[in-house]
């Protein structure tokens, strides 16, 4: 027998106050679903979305690459960097923040000794609090540009 069911959800802005269990919510002011516990509370499910950053081609140094649209990097998880050079010898360092100190315990370093285009598989959280992806290029056989491109997935809580 063919069932013909229909799922409400409630829209507003903001977070909802309470919800039966089961019961969703749309809060579109912070595009935010909740869902309601078995005591009524209203829970925000995560949401993934991929992101996607790319770079003009930059000089070596300090790098941070921000995309106000696409990467509000709320728990933020990297997947991979793809670089595209033609250093025959780079080193490449994600850091946490806009400080780049590559001696903190945060800072990894992607590439070391890097020779031309590379595909990075990344897989880690990155800061939750960044507003920005924080790279550090080190190009040891001179001063050869590089483009980067970024992916990852921002996650809401």
């Amino acid at each position: 027998m063919a069932r013909n069911d229909t799922i409400t959800i409630l829209r507003g802005e903001g977070a909802p106050p309470d919800l039966s269990y089961g019961e969703l919510a749309y809060d579109s002011a912070n595009n935010i679903l909740y869902i309601g516990n078995p005591a009524g509370v209203p829970i925000a499910v995560s949401i993934m979305r991929n992101v996607f950053i790319q770079s003009s081609p930059q000089t070596p140094g300090n790098l941070t690459l921000t995309d106000a649209v696409n990467w509000a990097a709320q728990y933020a998880f990297l997947s991979s960097v793809k670089i595209k050079t033609a250093s025959t010898n780079f080193d490449l360092y994600l850091c946490e923040t806009s400080a780049f100190d590559t001696a903190l315990i945060s800072t990894r370093q992607l590439v070391s000794g890097g020779t031309g285009d590379m595909d990075i598989t990344v897989d880690r959280e990155y800061n939750p609090d960044a507003a920005a992806v924080y790279l550090k290029y080190v190009d040891n056989s001179g001063a050869n540009t590089a483009t980067f491109y970024v992916v990852g997935q921002m996650r809401r809580h």
